[in-house]
């Protein structure tokens, strides 16, 4: 009986453990020394990785030269969103910067709708940019992963009566069914 009751605790805690969050905090580190180029950093972020169909989805993105460098000729793709899924694009734009100085950031965002349900995910930012000396670099954000639902109607308040019903049921039942088996199977 003690080793049911253990496995069913785990069973139970395993079920209610809560989800960790999708989003991480940029990790910041002291520019090294030897670095000699400018270093361009992404962050891309949206507020909600679930989203239901038709709601408006917003995705942030902020970029920053943590480097003491200037870059040049900055080019910025955000994805293409050529894409039966996605509608009503607003905000959305191919930027460019000729001079992208020591800590300077720039953020900005655009929105879009998703038309049906699924798993998708949003492409990374990507950037282009040379050095004093014309040497090119490429930086590049990571993706991010969204869950569009559908929501469903609420159920009808006898249906929710009776799903109680059942539920409690079985939890009384399931105590009695390992009485009963420890009676006359396991103790034979």
């Amino acid at each position: 009986m003690r080793k049911f009751l253990i496995i069913a605790l785990t069973v139970i805690i395993m079920l209610n453990f809560a989800s960790v969050p999708s989003y991480a905090d940029p990790i910041y580190s002291p520019v090294p020394e030897d670095l000699k180029r400018p270093a361009l950093q992404i962050q891309k972020w949206v507020d909600a990785d679930e989203i239901e169909i038709n709601d408006e989805m917003t995705v942030h993105v902020n970029i920053s030269n943590w480097s003491a460098y200037v870059a040049y000729n900055l080019t910025i793709e955000e994805p293409s969103f050529n894409n039966y899924t996605i509608t009503s694009v607003k905000g959305f734009d191919r930027y460019q910067w000729v001079e992208f100085g020591q800590n300077v950031s720039v953020y900005y965002n655009y929105t879009f709708t998703y038309e049906f349900s699924g798993n998708f995910s949003i492409a990374p930012t990507a950037i282009d940019f040379v050095d004093v000396n014309g040497t090119k670099y490429y930086a590049i954000s990571s993706s991010i992963p969204v869950f569009v639902y559908i929501r469903e109607p609420p159920a009808p308040a006898t249906l929710v009566w009776r799903d109680l019903f059942l539920l409690s049921t079985a939890m009384l039942l399931i105590p009695i069914a390992v009485l009963l088996m420890n009676k006359y199977v396991w103790r034979k």
